[in-house]
């Protein structure tokens, strides 16, 4: 089964890696006042857990992020508590924690005398089958665009998030998927917008994360804001976040799978 899924570019982003499969956006406020900005999460891979905070303040002004410490961080996975440290000024770690698929990760965040929290889920892990690659032409121009093959779980609500690279950093387009359609299916999935033409001996890099619908909506509203923002548009809402007590951003348990192939 092949689908498209549209591809926005995150040019007007200011992305910053935690780690290899961890993302932090800063984001334009609608708001007047500096609001408080939790990015992070944890995978099931060792040293993942991290969460950045940060408050930055109204889209038309410096938006650049005022990060902040001092801060309780904690994560939750069946009662047992988890502290994060401070491992560098706004950015919390704690490298023993690894997640674990079919547990819900709470996490709860205190600034200031006001506590924040947030609850994900970390679905089974989808891996990837295989990668194979299809002569595409666009506008006279010809290129090899990727397809990434997996099997979606039946009966299960699952969401996407599609990251790859062709040597440099993965990269920054925001292209997530549900299996609204295509639930239980074996997909072949083109990746449009993968950056630099391919050549033989060219190698090409996949993630595939397994994210929750809060994160999906997040992911979701954030693109739209990001397609439509514009000097003659509306002022944009704030992306949905998944994080209560006001704050904006969200938190993330997910599976990461991955997969390469060198281009023949």
């Amino acid at each position: 089964m092949i689908r498209f899924i549209p591809i926005i570019s995150a040019s007007l982003l200011l992305v910053v890696l935690l780690s290899s499969c961890e993302q932090v956006i800063d984001l334009p406020l609608r708001d007047s006042d500096a609001r408080l900005v939790i990015e992070g999460g944890i995978t099931d891979d060792p040293g993942s857990c991290r969460v950045r905070l940060s408050r930055v303040v109204n889209y038309d002004q410096s938006n650049d992020p005022l990060l902040v410490s001092g801060a309780s961080v904690l994560i939750y996975d069946n009662g047992a508590e988890y502290p994060l440290t401070e491992m560098e000024t706004g950015t919390y770690v704690n490298p023993q924690l690894i997640g674990i698929p079919g547990h819900a990760y709470r996490l709860v965040v205190t600034v200031d005398g006001e506590t924040y929290s947030s609850t994900s889920f970390m679905n089974s892990k989808v891996e990837i089958d295989s990668l194979s690659f299809e002569k595409q032409s666009f506008f006279m121009d010809t290129n090899l665009v990727t397809h990434i093959h997996f099997k979606d779980p039946a009966g299960i609500e699952n969401y996407y998030r599609y990251r790859f690279s062709t040597g440099g950093p993965l990269n920054n387009e925001i292209q997530i998927d549900r299996d609204l359609f295509f639930d239980g299916q074996d997909i072949n999935q083109p990746l449009f917008g993968q950056g630099p033409k391919l050549f033989p001996g060219d190698t090409m890099f996949i993630e595939l994360w397994g994210i929750d619908k809060g994160v999906y909506e997040y992911y979701s509203t954030l693109r739209e804001i990001l397609g439509g923002a514009g000097p003659s548009t509306a002022s944009p809402a704030n992306p949905t976040s998944n994080i209560s007590g006001g704050a904006m951003g969200y938190f993330s348990a997910f599976t990461v799978a991955r997969k390469w192939r060198v281009v023949e």
